[in-house]
């Protein structure tokens, strides 16, 4: 199924990414090319009037779409672990603030029993 944008706006160029591309006709049928590159699309006489099977072959790429669809889900799974990054960095630094904070109270109740235990541990 199509829709008006999917007919009246060609894709890029699939060989040098231009977006100056063009539909015509030719003495074989319908062809779409690229006025950048100056690559042209299969060359098809028209089956069916609602779908031209010259502008399918040009729009659909299918191994394009498939490796869109995998950056879009890979670009995904990046950002959620980015997200989990930073949660566990920002876990990590209130720990040490509570390590710190309960050294520090360990330290104020008995410096000597506190320099003994760190001397122990280290």
């Amino acid at each position: 199924m199509t829709n008006d944008k999917q007919i009246n706006e060609l894709k890029p160029c699939p060989f040098c990414g231009s977006i100056d591309t063009y539909r015509g006709e030719c003495e074989e049928g319908d062809v779409i090319g690229c006025g950048h590159c100056n690559a042209t699309g299969p060359v098809m006489e028209e089956i069916d009037v609602t779908v031209p099977v010259t502008l399918y072959s040009w729009q659909s790429r299918p191994i394009e779409d498939t490796l869109r669809a995998q950056i879009a889900a890979l670009t995904a799974r990046a950002e959620r672990a980015e997200g989990e990054r930073d949660e566990a960095i920002k876990n990590t630094d209130i720990a040490r603030t509570i390590v710190f904070q309960i050294r520090d109270v360990l330290q104020s109740i008995d410096p000597i029993i506190f320099a003994d235990t760190i001397k122990n541990i280290g």
